[in-house]
């Protein structure tokens, strides 16, 4: 939802008539009209060290066929600077487990909290879970 300074000047005070805009923007995205979205339904709580592997869980093994790792929002004045989205290869699957290759170094992502996503081949997402990256893990 997207909105700007003027809605809650607007809220606090609904006689203000100097021609400010109240509107509200929903954004839909695509995705949530083109089926079910892939599963994932659990990864690890520890940090994960660079250049290795960890295990995630997913209910829809069959239907994934990417997992990236999306970086947390850190705006200002409209600009992210640290936004970055990176695929991690699937390196196997058993079951209802797919192990995923972390990134080589903290060059290709700073170390810290990353959303994990699976998708499937249309690109639909799952719902994210949070995984650390740290050199020391």
């Amino acid at each position: 939802m997207l909105t700007g300074d003027e809605l809650q000047q607007i809220a606090n005070n609904p006689d203000i008539k100097s021609g400010m805009n109240g509107t509200i923007e929903i954004y839909e995205p695509s995705y949530l009209h083109q089926g079910p979205r892939p599963q994932l339904s659990g990864v690890p709580r520890a940090a994960q060290r660079y250049a290795s592997t960890f295990q995630v869980a997913t209910t829809t093994p069959g239907r994934v066929s990417k997992a990236v790792l999306v970086a947390p929002i850190t705006s200002t004045h409209s600009v992210d600077t640290s936004q970055r989205r990176l695929e991690l290869p699937i390196a196997g699957r058993s079951g209802n487990n797919l192990v995923l290759r972390t990134p080589r170094s903290a060059k290709d992502a700073p170390p810290g909290f990353y959303m994990v996503f699976l998708l499937d081949d249309k690109g639909v997402p799952s719902t994210a879970q949070w995984v650390q990256l740290s050199p020391g893990a």
